[in-house]
Parts: structure tokens; C-alpha cells; sequence
């Protein structure tokens, strides 16, 4: 098994003291590295100690670039990309591979939480027994749109599969991780899935997530990418169902990436980007059936259908969307007045209930705590 770990950002978090050093004991781990903050010196500390660590140095360009480099030195059975800027249970990675053994499945998979950089650690899970469950595409396909974040480090990955469909990571500032790890889940056979939360996920100021003007049309990019390879594949006219899944999330990664950007530029390109995506998919001006999704995103979706020009978009999207919250906060007052109303129901029913046991008691001349069975 390979675990690979590009490493640009931060200094390496195992001599951070977050991590129990035992994470990676006993596994191969391949880090690529340009970093300026000392890291080198750190991991040259873990090569020295013991000959199954590796350090590649190559130039820094982005993590789809660093992971690629690590994919082809790679040598195990199994693949896990590890982000260098967050914090794992020193028995993920044995968990995740007892999953794969046990359940014979192509990917596992655990959950994660959020902390900012400078805050308490969350607290994570401890020994090596996680609840799974497995989903069995080849039983029912599931929409892994749903199921599962396509972002590589919570998964543990069958490296022979990847190979099978000539998968990789794109190199690209932002969203590269979503090509391979969105063409793995939905061609997979069998996936394990656990809510035990293994990883602790790092956010801070220099997160890539957070500059998204810097490279506002990665989404698109990836989007492109997958539904071609999966089209080349088949997939589409295999699962009609799946194609409805993915022009979901489409409009749900569009309008998400959106209202991340900042700059008015960056924002005109990716509505205009996610605008045409759709149309090219024949994804526009569907009812609410077909663009499951949630409220307030779907009156924007029916606002983007009606503009090609980004300010009349906002300009309607923002009445929209405050009538559509307003109108899911209504349908919510009114689902707590009905569960009210049955709770007070039932609680009556439960009163006569006992009068009439009351009753029954008492004419049979039986103590009130004996049991009647009818």
C-alpha cells in the first residue's frame, strides 16, 4: 500500500505534535515537496529512520501535479492521498484497509470535521473498529453525488481499478481531485462507507479553497472532464438515472463556487461557464422533479435559465431566493404545528388508554398493577 502526501503548504504535522506518528507506521509514504517552511528537513528525519519513507522533490505547480508524481512512484495495492495541512487518526489508515479486506470493495471511506488553524483539535475516532456500511452499485446504483465529497484524503482507493480506466488527477489549481475521485465512486462496484470521523480537516487564510478568483473556472474544467470520460465509458446511457444525479450537482458546485468568488469578473465568467455547461447538457428550464434540489437553489436555477447576463440574474435570484426561504420557513412552522397536533393526539390516546385499563381492573376486582393479558 502507498500512501502519498503532498506537502507544499505547511510543515509536516506529524512533528507538529497533532499527530501520533503511528498513522504511517509500517506503510511506504512518497511526499512531494517545495515548500519553504522547513518541511524537507522534517521528512529527511522519517527517511532516515525508516527505508519505506520517500521523499520526492519536483517542482511545485499544484496538488493534481504532486499527486500524479506520487500515483506513478506508487506501488501498492491500495491508494490513499493525504492532505499535508490536516490531522488523522493514527488508525485510519488500518481501518479504511480492514474495510477494504472485509467487505471486498473498491473504495472506503470515513467522515471528517472541520477546525479552523489555530483552534482545539475536534476529537476523533480511536481504535480500529469503525460501523460500515456498503453500498452495492451493482445491486442498485446509488447517487454518489449525494454519498460521497469528491476530494480524495477521506478515501482509500483500489489502485488496480484506477489503472483499469486510465484514471489521474488534473493539474489545476482548484477542484483536481474531483476527475478521479468522481469516476471512482460512480464505477465502483462496491464502496464502504463509515461516519467515524478519522480526519480533521485544517481550514486557514492560505487554503486554496479560499482564493477561488484566482482560478474561477477550475469547477468547469473538472465538471467537463468527468462527464466526457463517463460519456466515453457509456455511463450515461447505462444509468439515465445518474445523468439527472450529475446535472444536480452541476447547478448545486455552479451556484456554490459562485457565491465563494469575490471578484465581479471571476463571477460573470464562472455564471456564464456554468450557464452554458448546462445548456450543452440540455440541463436548462427543468421542472422541480428533474433539479431535486433545494429551494431557494432552484429559484435561482429557474433565474439563471431566464438571464445570460449575470446582473439581472443576481437582481431576480435575490428575491427569489429570499421568497423561497421564506416560503421553506412557513412549510417548516406548519410541519411542527401538525407533529404538535399528533403529539397532543397521541397523548390523548394514551390517556384513554389507561382509563380504560383503569376500568378493566376495576371490574375484575384485580390490583391496578397487575398485568391483563387479552
Amino acid at each position: 500500500m502507498t500512501t502519498y502526501w503532498p506537502d507544499y503548504y505547511k510543515e509536516f504535522h506529524c512533528k507538529a505534535g497533532e499527530c501520533l506518528h503511528t498513522c504511517c507506521a509500517g506503510w511506504v509514504i512518497c511526499i512531494d515537496d517545495e515548500s519553504t517552511d522547513g518541511s524537507v528537513a522534517v521528512i529527511r528525519e522519517y527517511v532516515a529512520k525508516d527505508s519505506r519513507v520517500s521523499l520526492i522533490l519536483s517542482q511545485h505547480r499544484n496538488a493534481g501535479a504532486a499527486r500524479n508524481i506520487g500515483y506513478r512512484a506508487s506501488k501498492g495495492k491500495y491508494l490513499l492521498f493525504l492532505d499535508a495541512d490536516d490531522v488523522f487518526a493514527p488508525t485510519m489508515i488500518e481501518t479504511l484497509r480492514g474495510a477494504m479486506l472485509k467487505y471486498d470493495v473498491d473504495i472506503a471511506n470515513c467522515d471528517k470535521r472541520d477546525f479552523m488553524s489555530g483552534r482545539p483539535l475536534p476529537e476523533l475516532a480511536t481504535g480500529n473498529v469503525a460501523n460500515f456500511k456498503v453500498l452495492d452499485n451493482s445491486k442498485k446504483r446509488v447517487n454518489c453525488f449525494k454519498e460521497f465529497v469528491g476530494w480524495s484524503w477521506d478515501k482509500l482507493f483500489k489502485r488496480e481499478m484506477a489503472e483499469e480506466y486510465g484514471l489521474f488527477f488534473q493539474e489545476q489549481q482548484a477542484h483536481n481531485d474531483f476527475f478521479f475521485c468522481n469516476c471512482m465512486c460512480c464505477l465502483a462496484n462496491r464502496i464502504a462507507k463509515t461516519s467515524a470521523v478519522f480526519i480533521a480537516h485544517r481550514k486557514h487564510e492560505t487554503s486554496i479553497a479560499v482564493n477561488r478568483d484566482k482560478s474561477p473556472l477550475c469547477f468547469s474544467s473538472a465538471l467537463r472532464a468527468f462527464y466526457g470520460k463517463m460519456d466515453e465509458l457509456g455511463f450515461w446511457k447505462t444509468y439515465p438515472d445518474q445523468l439527472r444525479f450529475y446535472n444536480n450537482y452541476v447547478v448545486e458546485l455552479g451556484f456554490w463556487t459562485i457565491d465563494t468568488l469575490k471578484q465581479a469578473e471571476s463571477i460573470k465568467l464562472a455564471y456564464a461557464e456554468l450557464r452554458r455547461i448546462l445548456a450543452e447538457q440540455g440541463a436548462l428550464n427543468k421542472d422541480k422533479w428533474y433539479m431535486n434540489i433545494y429551494p431557494q437553489w432552484f429559484a435561482k436555477y429557474q433565474c439563471l435559465c431566464r438571464h445570460e447576463d449575470v446582473l439581472l440574474f443576481w437582481r431576480d435570484a435575490a428575491l427569489a431566493e429570499r421568497n423561497a426561504v421564506k416560503w421553506w420557513q412557513k412549510r417548516c412552522t406548519a410541519a411542527n404545528a401538525e407533529l404538535a397536533q399528533v403529539n397532543n393526539e397521541l397523548a390523548e390516546l394514551k390517556r384513554k388508554i389507561e382509563m380504560q385499563r383503569e376500568a378493566v381492573h376495576a371490574e375484575r376486582k384485580m390490583p391496578i398493577d397487575c398485568d391483563i393479558l387479552l
